[in-house]
């Protein structure tokens, strides 16, 4: 919310610098519906980089960390051995609880294939229309 509430701030001040570029003594309708625009735009994607990076509950932390992990595999996914490697600060049990959380959750996928006779699990983010 307080995000927001800065947001027309924001808006007003990109106006004002756009303005005086222009050598306006007034901020005009063009500078202000630039500056609201990016200001907009800003403030959204601030507000997607918060929830993507920060937990409500400390406890979510961990589980937020190997999310990102999975999401910067992008759609190939990510082998559960190579989110080992990455999140050595993790015991196997604890990294097969959260990602037993995000499957459960419906924020990744898990699925099954073989290499070279052998089984491993792929972890990708699930698709939005999934």
């Amino acid at each position: 919310a307080y995000l927001w509430a800065r947001c027309g701030e924001m808006a007003e001040r990109i106006a004002l610098v756009v303005a005086a570029g222009c050598d306006d003594d007034a901020i005009g309708e063009e500078p202000a519906r630039y500056g609201a625009a990016l200001a907009r735009r800003l403030c959204e994607g601030f507000a997607a980089l918060v929830t993507r990076h920060v937990a409500e509950d400390p406890r979510d932390t961990p589980k937020l960390r190997v999310l990102e992990t999975i999401r910067r595999a992008g759609a190939a996914g990510i082998p559960r051995s190579e989110l080992l490697r990455r999140h050595r600060s993790f015991s196997a049990r604890r990294l097969g609880e959260l990602l037993d959380d995000l499957v459960e959750s419906g924020d990744v996928e898990a699925a099954s294939e073989s290499v070279h006779n052998s089984p491993r699990t792929l972890y990708r983010l699930r698709s939005p229309e999934a």
